[in-house]
Parts: structure tokens; C-alpha cells; sequence
């Protein structure tokens, strides 16, 4: 399995010889606004913490995230970015099967498949837009113990209605199964987090919610992610196990003051609504383009055209996610990040070339 992900801009760079800078990365689906303001000024005041250790118990920023997310403290569990949660996670819940969406993120995969899980991919049907079939999948969840889902899906969009993912934590509870939850790209969904399952970890101790600042508040570089749970066997293995300061003062300052940030969290969602309508509606217009609706902050589609759409906008120094190495899909599916407007307008004019030079 190819566990290959987008954003690798400095391949491309050294590929091409051209200068990093002059690249557009849609690739990577991080916030088009850049940096929160208040986030920023936070990293600027923080030159000083790098004198000490940061708090091992993350207290200031724990207690930040728990006022984000309306939940206790002592519920949020840090990682080195969203992968290291999932690395962690998985390894102590040990499924002996879990059941895995696909296509979707490629970690999962790899964190159970390490952990000696094994697993079973519930495949998304084109014919049904890749939206989940509830009543298929709790039929093939009765023989696992272990069912994870990414909500919003990665790189589909599909969002699975709070509706049935309250049937599904039901289920879950029923019958004893861990459920874990990605929600890394919740944040961008129109509903304001109304279709976010954090409200539920209290009524369900198997419940794992994961969440990530490197999207929404436009971090990669600083690696934080965590896990809500109220499981009390999981906090334990975690205070006991988690290597000490897996999270660095940075990402920790930029986090605090980004989560009170307002304006930029209002803007965000308005700018990513309003550009991912326009750009899937300028993707709608071209000849051998077949976007899905999202409601992440990018686009799903697939391309019927010749030549391979990815190497030929890497030539004009655009990036995008081919998504050959997702489970169920082949080399004729791409993700596309939603950039700014003027980055939107190039994308979309660069493949028009293509296809119209083609056509010549």
C-alpha cells in the first residue's frame, strides 16, 4: 500500500527546478486565510517559553480546548498532529477487526495494520455519490469491534448526517464496539459543529473523536492533534504511555489564542462556504471534470480526459492530490484544496488549457 500524502512541495521543487514559492499547493487542504491573527501574535510574544519545558500536562492549553469544545479537560488527550493521535489510539484499543470506509484517509491503515488489526473495507459506491449506506454498514459493522469513520469523509466530502451518526453510536453501544470518529475537518461544515459528535463522548465511553489544528487554523507545520474520549481506561494508558512533551510551546501558544480568534473562525467558515460552491461550479463547466459536493475544504472529482491532469498542472507549478492510493479509486480521481480566489481562478483556467490543447 502506498501511503503517500499531498503537500510535498519541496519534491515537486527539486523536481521541476523551480523555486518553492512559485508553486500553488492544492494538494494540501489547510485554511486559505493563512494564520489567526491572534494565533500569530501569540507566536510572536512566545520566544521567551523556549527557555523552558513546556507544562507536560498541557494545562493552559487543554483547558483552552475544552472551552472550544464544550467538554472537560480531562477528556483531551494531545498528540504530535492528528496522525500521532491516531498512531496512539489505535495501538491501544488493538481491534482484532475494524471496519474502515473506503476510499478514505490512508492512516487509518497503517496505525491498525501496526497495531495487528484486521480489517475490512466498506467500500462507498460512485452510483450512490460516496455517501454512506447506513443500512449496508451496520449489517457488516455486526462482525467487527472496532468501526472508524472519517466525518467529513477524506477525500470524498461526504459529511454522514448527525441523524445516522447517532444510529451508529446506538449501534456501537449495543454491542460493545469502539467507535472512532475523525472529525479533522468538521470545522468547515456550514452547520457551526451542530453535526459534530463530541456532545456524545460523555454518554458513550467507547466513543473516540479525533480533531485537528492543522487544517482549520492552517498549521501544518506545528503538529497538534488530539483525542476526546471520557474512556477512564484510555486516560490512564495515555498519562502512563504518552512519551512527555509530544507537543511543542509553538504549537501550543498558536493554538490558545487562535481558538479565541472570533473573527478569523467566522470569516473562515463564510470564505470556504461561498469559494467551494464557486469552484465546484466552475470545476461543473468542464469537459471531462466530475466534481462531488464537499463539505470540506476541498473538492473530489474525477477526470475522463487525457493527458494525466496531475503531471500536466505540476508543469504550470500547481500541485493536486491524485488519489490513486485510496482504497476503491484509480488513477482517473483528484482531490482539490479550496485556495483563494485568484488561486481558484488559476486552477480552474489551467485546466481548461489542458483540455483544450488536447482538443487541438
Amino acid at each position: 500500500m502506498d501511503y503517500t500524502h499531498g503537500g510535498n512541495v519541496y519534491k515537486a521543487a527539486r523536481t521541476r527546478a523551480i523555486d518553492v514559492a512559485s508553486i500553488v499547493d492544492f494538494s494540501a487542504n489547510i485554511n486559505p486565510l493563512g494564520l489567526s491573527d491572534k494565533g500569530n501574535q501569540r507566536l510572536k510574544d512566545a520566544w521567551q517559553g523556549l527557555l523552558n519545558y513546556p507544562d507536560p500536562e498541557y494545562v493552559a492549553l487543554r483547558e483552552a480546548l475544552s472551552v472550544f469544545h464544550k467538554c472537560r479537560m480531562s477528556q483531551i488527550f494531545l498528540g504530535n498532529g492528528a496522525i500521532d493521535a491516531i498512531f496512539f489510539l489505535m495501538e491501544n484499543l488493538k481491534p482484532k477487526r475494524a471496519l474502515v470506509l473506503a476510499p478514505t484517509f490512508v492512516e487509518y491503515e497503517r496505525a491498525l495494520t501496526i497495531a495487528g488489526s484486521a480489517l475490512t473495507f466498506f467500500y462507498l459506491k460512485e452510483s450512490e455519490g460516496f455517501r454512506l449506506d447506513l443500512t449496508r454498514y451496520l449489517k457488516e459493522a455486526e462482525t467487527h469491534d472496532c468501526l472508524v469513520i472519517c466525518n467529513p469523509n477524506n477525500p470524498t466530502g461526504q459529511l454522514v448526517p448527525k441523524s445516522d451518526m447517532m444510529q451508529i453510536i446506538e449501534f456501537a453501544k449495543r454491542h460493545g464496539k469502539d467507535l472512532v470518529i475523525d472529525e479533522a475537518f468538521m470545522d468547515f461544515t456550514d452547520m457551526d459543529e451542530s453535526q459534530s459528535c463530541i456532545d456524545q463522548i460523555k454518554a458513550y465511553d467507547q466513543l473516540y473523536i479525533l480533531r485537528s489544528i492543522t487544517k482549520f487554523f492552517a498549521v501544518p507545520g506545528l503538529r497538534l492533534g488530539y483525542v476526546l474520549s471520557g474512556n477512564s481506561t484510555f486516560a490512564e494508558s495515555y498519562w502512563r504511555k504518552k512519551a512527555p512533551w509530544c507537543v511543542n510551546y509553538f504549537a501550543q501558544e498558536y493554538t490558545i489564542g487562535a481558538l479565541e480568534d472570533a473573527a478569523y473562525i467566522h470569516d473562515t467558515k463564510h470564505y470556504v462556504m461561498e469559494a467551494r460552491e464557486h469552484l465546484y461550479q466552475a470545476l461543473s463547466t468542464i469537459d471531462h471534470i466530475h466534481p462531488h459536493p464537499s463539505m470540506g475544504n476541498y473538492i473530489f472529482l474525477k477526470y475522463t480526459g487525457t493527458p494525466a491532469l496531475k503531471e500536466s498542472l505540476e508543469e504550470r507549478g500547481i500541485l493536486i492530490r491524485d488519489c490513486n492510493n485510496y482504497h476503491g479509486l484509480d488513477e482517473q480521481y483528484y482531490r482539490v484544496a479550496v485556495k483563494t480566489q485568484a488561486q481558484n481562478e488559476r486552477l480552474v483556467a489551467s485546466i481548461k488549457e489542458i483540455i483544450d490543447e488536447t482538443v487541438d
